[in-house]
């Protein structure tokens, strides 16, 4: 799912004129709008990948994976790709992520405060 792009999520119709909306609401587990204590609909700024809102992508009984990305990056991006083979196949992609540059860090697990210690 893609979050933290702006995303248009309602619409409003204001005479003849359409308006976007970059807020939307939440759903109860019954279907119904979640509403303040004098029954207003309770507004939240809109996210979601610019095209999808991530309450509209997000499939309930299936772990949702949040990538913050825009529409059309997700279904490029390694990461996306990682996640939807694992979730289809159950295998890990070859090799380990970062070694095709051999970019990495090696650091102790646990230094205490003002200690030195030696990073690779």
């Amino acid at each position: 799912i893609g979050v933290e792009q702006p995303t248009i999520s309602l619409l409003r119709l204001n005479g003849s004129v359409v308006e976007e909306l970059a807020h939307t609401v939440d759903v109860n587990t019954d279907g119904t709008i979640v509403r303040d204590r004098h029954s207003l609909p309770v507004h939240r700024t809109a996210t979601g990948d610019g095209t999808v809102p991530d309450h509209s992508a997000d499939l309930s009984g299936i772990a949702a994976q949040p990538l913050a990305q825009q529409h059309g990056a997700l279904a490029q991006i390694d990461e996306a790709i990682s996640v939807v083979r694992w979730i289809l196949t159950r295998k890990r992609p070859g090799g380990r992520l970062g070694t095709e540059w051999g970019i990495g860090i090696s650091a102790p697990d646990v230094v205490e405060a003002g200690e030195e210690c030696h990073i690779e």
